[in-house]
Parts: structure tokens; C-alpha cells; sequence
């Protein structure tokens, strides 16, 4: 691997060539990030930031890794010297408040949150961010309006439409929660946790065939690190009788 220093050190400017490969692996690498494979997402992050230097989405996605992966006091270091660079202030806030929510920080994650918010109200993925740590302290009534906000932003976005479906089912409202969750499956069918979610609804809707069928669609599709989920899953599409892969 890279050094982390290495993501920080001033070089010259990319060429277009290189810009359009790092754009490539940032979105690969936030992808991976966020279905949890944090160890090679951080290796994808490092080579874009080899291409193009000081790009903030990169560091960020860099930081979050660092975070996720134990070393939140590196996550927040290099958040700090990004910020000497002026990288982009709702980027770095952002990136902060997911380094802080990977540390189990939560109060002191929603104030970066409200920060990044204010700094760029139209992002979706703000208010998204919001939402997980609301609902990571227990507050789904304030999850939700975080999700519905991130929804107004954003449109049609997957992640805030999956988690507000989970939220929903939580307070058990659970025919919404899966008109949410059978819009975000629309958008988004190759991305495990809608169908997780979906499946957890169809079952408490006694409809326990098709949350079966929900399961082994997220058996196929979610990363083998999600061993606890994984777990459930075959269980729960072997009891209904559905086919795994």
C-alpha cells in the first residue's frame, strides 16, 4: 500500500487522462466503502490520489477507510491538513462526520452533518448522513425527516430511499416502508441491503415466500464480510423455501 503521506504531497497537475482514471476508481472505491470492504476501497482511494493529487472526494473516502478501519486518530489528522489545502469545506465536514460516526462518536458526527448541510443544502448525500446517525442513536423520528429532506434534494436517490424504508418498518409503519423499499430495489438491484430490508417487511407482512425470495436476492449480491446478515439471510430463504445460488 501507499503511504497515507503520499495522498498529500503537491505535484503537478493532472493530465485529463488521469483525471478521468481516478474518477473511475473513486467511484469503485466509494462504492466498495460503502458496502463495507474498507481495506480495498482504501487501496483504490490511494491510486486515484496518485493520478490526481489532493482531490477532497478522495481523501475523504481515504479518511472514512482510515476511520473504519481502527485508525481514527489518522482519519482526523489527515482531515486536518486536508483543511489547509481549502479543499472544499462541505466535503471535509462530510468526511468528518463519517470518520466520527466509524469512532462510535454520534453527537459529535451529527454536528459535522448539520455543518456540511449548511454549507451545501442541496446535496442529498448530507442529509442521507444525517439520517444513519440519527438512526444510530435511536431517534427514527428524526432519521426519517433527515432521509425525507436528503429525498427532496436528491430525487429518486436509493441509499436515502432504503433507509427510509428500514426506518419506517422500524416505527412500524410497514406498508410505506415497502413502497420505499420496492423503489429503491427499482433503482438500485444490484445493491444488497434494499432487499434485506425489503425481505425483513415481507416477512412481518406474513408474506414469507416472497421475503424467502428477498433473502437469497441478498445472499447472492452482499459482500462476505456481512457474516452476521449473511447468516440470517440463508436461514431465513432456506426456511421459506427459496433457491440460493
Amino acid at each position: 500500500m501507499m503511504s497515507v503521506a503520499f495522498a498529500m504531497e503537491r505535484r503537478s497537475p493532472a493530465s485529463e487522462r488521469e483525471r478521468s482514471e481516478a474518477r473511475s476508481l473513486r467511484a469503485r472505491a466509494q462504492w466498495l466503502c460503502e458496502a463495507g470492504s474498507h481495506a480495498e476501497a482504501m487501496e483504490m482511494f490511494l491510486e486515484s490520489l496518485r493520478m490526481e493529487p489532493l482531490e477532497s472526494a478522495a481523501i475523504g473516502g481515504l479518511a472514512w477507510c482510515l476511520a473504519a478501519t481502527g485508525d481514527g486518530a489518522k482519519a482526523l489528522a489527515l482531515l486536518d491538513k486536508a483543511a489547509n489545502f481549502d479543499m472544499g469545506d462541505a466535503e471535509l465536514a462530510l468526511s468528518r462526520g463519517r470518520c466520527l460516526k466509524e469512532m462510535g462518536r454520534l453527537d459529535e458526527a451529527a454536528v459535522s452533518f448539520d455543518e456540511a448541510q449548511s454549507l451545501d443544502p442541496q446535496n442529498p448525500v448530507f442529509g442521507y448522513e444525517q439520517g444513519l446517525c440519527q438512526a444510530g442513536m435511536g431517534r427514527d423520528d428524526l432519521a426519517l425527516a433527515s432521509f425525507e429532506a436528503a429525498l427532496r434534494r436528491g430525487g429518486r436517490y436509493a441509499p436515502a430511499l432504503d433507509q427510509k424504508g428500514a426506518c419506517l418498518r422500524r416505527l412500524g409503519r410497514l406498508e410505506e416502508s415497502l413502497a420505499c423499499l420496492d423503489q429503491a430495489v427499482a433503482l438500485a438491484p444490484d445493491s444488497p441491503s434494499p432487499w434485506f430490508n425489503r425481505a425483513q417487511v415481507l416477512e412481518a407482512l406474513g408474506r414469507g415466500p416472497e421475503a424467502g425470495r428477498c433473502y437469497a436476492r441478498f445472499v447472492a449480491l452482499a459482500p462476505a464480510h456481512q457474516e452476521e446478515k449473511l447468516f440470517l439471510a440463508r436461514r431465513k430463504a432456506l426456511e421459506a423455501g427459496a433457491e440460493l445460488a
